[in-house]
């Protein structure tokens, strides 16, 4: 009875195919065992560019850029993955004050943006750029105290308040000249006075003002000035008033500006010209630019039955600016062709030859 009592038990582990009857009891706790997951399992899925280098829990800044697998989709008042994509191609190369106005007109644009905080990231880095900036004596400047720097036009006024020194010579056929030596000084940052002789169309004479700019923003590079000029010919000798109202505005590499006025002559009697123009200016590179430019003077226009004396003139130039970035001062160099393009009356030229140099001692 033994013996086969025995036997039976050999036999029942031997038909259930298992040597160990604790088999069963672990291969249940494998099955209840977790799958490893972690870090290293998601991140070999992917290609490392597409990894962000920010740590977890981190919002990436703008210039971080999105996987391929972002999804697409916006809510209401609110930009999808390609808007986002789209505005930071078109944010890189921009200023500091450039690029955060940009931002900020996104999230006009977009105020319920899935990427708001990683805009407002970027916005917070620009802001300590443009608050924190070092200027080459060691310091800091204000962004709001720092010069807009807009291109000087050939044929105009300048419409920004600096300290600034020019020279100039135009030399026209058949027997124009124009030889021009003026001093800037900034008494502020938005008002300056001025003095120098140069040869204007009613003859050699002296001028000397004010320019006083109501409007001069860092943030937005735009200056907007009242020009005062007094105007003292030598012959014939008389004395006008030149007031003009001056606009112009950095789009990126790009300025612009548009200015116009009077010049009332104090003769015998009053006599009133208009005078203006307008300018715009490529900065190809830090030490290149191309230019146009137009200037106008008008008078008689008031008179009934008779043409306008009018003198209309276009100019394109080249500017070089020679001194570094880094050096205290600017520099442009000028040179051009003018051409009149329009006249009645007046013919003061039928073409010259332009050079100019501004040296900016701000």
């Amino acid at each position: 009875m033994s013996a086969w009592f025995l036997a039976c038990m050999v036999m029942v582990p031997v038909a259930y195919g298992s040597d160990d009857p604790f088999d069963a009891d672990e291969e249940d706790d494998e099955k209840k065992a977790p799958v490893p997951t972690g870090p290293a399992d998601d991140l070999s899925r992917h290609d490392p560019e597409d990894i962000p280098d920010t740590p977890p829990g981190t919002a990436p800044a703008p210039n971080t850029p999105l996987g391929d697998d972002e999804e697409d989709v916006a809510v209401a008042g609110g930009d999808t993955a390609s808007d986002y994509r789209a505005a930071v191609a078109d944010a890189k190369g921009l200023s500091t004050d450039d690029e955060t106005a940009f931002w900020e007109e996104y999230l006009g644009r977009y105020p319920n943006s899935q990427f708001q905080s990683q805009v407002r990231a970027r916005l917070d880095q620009l802001m300590d750029e443009m608050y924190n900036r070092k200027i080459s004596t060691g310091g800091t400047v204000d962004a709001m105290d720092e010069e807009v720097r807009i291109a000087q036009g050939l044929l105009l006024e300048n419409l920004n308040p600096r300290t600034r020194l020019q020279l100039g010579l135009e030399w026209g056929t058949p027997d124009w000249i124009n030889l021009q030596a003026d001093y800037e000084h900034a008494l502020m940052r938005t008002l300056s006075i001025h003095g120098g002789v140069r040869h204007r169309y009613t003859g050699w004479g002296f001028d000397a003002g004010p320019r006083w700019a109501f409007v001069k923003s860092t943030r937005t590079q735009t200056v907007v000035s009242l020009l005062g000029d007094l105007h003292f010919n030598t012959n014939p000798a008389f004395m006008s008033i030149r007031p003009q109202l001056a606009a112009g505005k950095r789009f990126g590499p790009v300025d612009a500006q548009l200015q116009g006025g009077i010049d009332v002559e104090l003769r015998s009697g009053i006599e009133y010209r208009v005078i203006g123009g307008a300018n715009v200016t490529w900065r190809a590179s830090d030490a290149f630019g191309v230019f146009a430019e137009t200037a106008t003077t008008l008078k008689n226009f008031s008179w009934e039955g008779s043409s306008v004396f009018n003198f209309n003139t276009i100019t394109l130039g080249m500017k070089f600016f020679p001194l570094p970035k880094e050096q205290s001062g600017d520099l442009d160099v000028n040179l051009a062709a003018t051409a009149p393009y329009s006249q009645s009356y007046w013919q003061y030229h039928f073409g010259g030859v332009d050079a100019q140099m501004n040296y900016w001692m701000d």
